[in-house]
């Protein structure tokens, strides 16, 4: 990313290695939660992709960090209006990150 598009990426350093833990990370996590319910928590947050690959685990543990970020989001809204308007115009930057990077490597 940062090589195709570095105006875009300036405030993007890489890690090396970043990747090949992400990978070890997911399939560790889909071992050792997979039976204590993060099974039962995909469907219930609507991933209907069948979990085979690490890619798939990484893809449900982003979905359910966003279903979670979420859900505070409508707290926090439900508290205080003013915090909510601040957090939910960083929340929007950084959706943006996110969705223009979303698996275009």
């Amino acid at each position: 990313l940062k090589r195709n598009q570095p105006s875009l990426y300036q405030w993007l350093y890489p890690v090396p290695g970043d990747w090949h833990c992400m990978k070890t990370l997911s399939e560790v996590l889909k071992t050792l939660l997979w039976d204590g319910g993060l099974h039962e928590l995909a469907s219930i947050c609507g991933f209907k992709r069948e979990v085979t690959k690490w890619q798939d685990i990484h893809s449900l543990l982003i979905s359910l960090l966003e279903a979670l970020l979420r859900k505070i989001l409508k707290d926090v809204r439900a508290v205080n209006e003013v915090l909510f308007e601040k957090i939910a115009g960083d929340w929007k930057e950084l959706s943006k990150v996110f969705d223009s990077s979303r698996y275009s490597g």
